[in-house]
């Protein structure tokens, strides 16, 4: 992962492999960030699920943007509390 001026809140648990295996069949993430995943100028606030080869930034895109997934104030981007960003997404 590349992490370039990003505030990551974290998580409240950790993940037993059970929950992991249960994610895998859902097609879910797993907490935190996935493999591959590049991240520019963002909050990540807590309990996010960032997906394998996921590319978040605000470049090229308006100052303040509203999102399903995300949301960009002030040109940063802020995915909120428990989101769901699957893999592959490009913001």
């Amino acid at each position: 992962c590349t992490l370039r001026d990003v505030v990551l809140i974290g998580s409240d648990k950790f993940e037993t492999e059970a929950q992991r295996r249960e994610n895998a069949r859902l097609g879910r993430p797993n907490l935190n960030i996935g493999d591959g995943v590049v991240i520019e100028r963002a909050i990540l606030d807590k309990n996010v699920r960032i997906g394998d080869r996921v590319h978040i930034t605000p470049h090229g895109k308006s100052e303040n943007v509203d999102h399903p997934l995300y949301c960009i104030r002030d040109g940063i981007v802020c995915v909120p509390k428990n989101s769901i960003i699957p893999s592959g997404t490009t913001i």
